[in-house]
């Protein structure tokens, strides 16, 4: 295993994946996660990469967080290791948006959302949410070709693009929130006033 200054841990296997290098680029601009422990691990999961708590039987109130890339032989979806770079960039933003909610809620509210991922419209509506905050980290461009990679241009099956497009937001969208964002900071508030 490799620790760092970040506090990320990843087996040596996974490493050859390259996952320490994209998050100490990406970590920097994820201030509130400074200090955090963040564990890497491969997984037989259900999508490209997957962010959760995990808890300590020896202290329940002491938690560590995960990030758990997709090694299942049989994966109809996208691996890791296959994206563009960019792709690579945003689908890690991502999950680390996810991490920053998760340190924010106590033990009973991360249960109500797990619950509450369980759900159809749940599961939408937390990954759009998330979505939402990487474009506002400023990762949107980078979100922007994950989902096109992953919703349209890349190998994964039918079944894959089409529960992407259904549960987060597809490149429009992103690129609509980044316009909406960025006329925000330009002092345009969409607002006309008629004289």
């Amino acid at each position: 295993m490799k620790s760092d200054k970040n506090n990320i841990v990843i087996p040596r296997v996974i490493n050859s994946l390259n996952v320490k290098d994209y998050l100490a680029e990406i970590l920097p601009y994820f201030e509130e996660l400074k200090g955090i422990e963040i564990l890497v691990e491969e997984a037989k999961i259900k999508t490209t990469l997957a962010a959760r708590p995990t808890f300590s039987v020896k202290n329940i109130f002491k938690r560590k967080y995960l990030i758990q890339v997709n090694n299942d032989l049989n994966f109809q979806g996208i691996y890791f290791n296959t994206l563009p770079e960019d792709a690579k960039i945003g689908i890690l933003a991502h999950e680390l948006c996810h991490i920053s909610e998760y340190i924010n809620m106590n033990n009973f509210e991360l249960i109500v959302y797990g619950i509450r991922y369980l759900t159809q419209h749940g599961k939408m509506s937390i990954e759009k949410y998330t979505d939402s905050l990487v474009v506002k980290k400023g990762f949107g461009n980078y979100l922007k070709v994950w989902a096109e990679f992953a919703m349209f241009s890349g190998p994964a099956s039918e079944a894959y693009k089409k529960f992407k497009k259904e549960n987060y937001l597809n490149p429009v969208e992103i690129q609509t929130l980044m316009n909406k964002i960025n006329d925000n900071k330009n002092g345009n508030t969409g607002i006309k006033r008629s004289n």
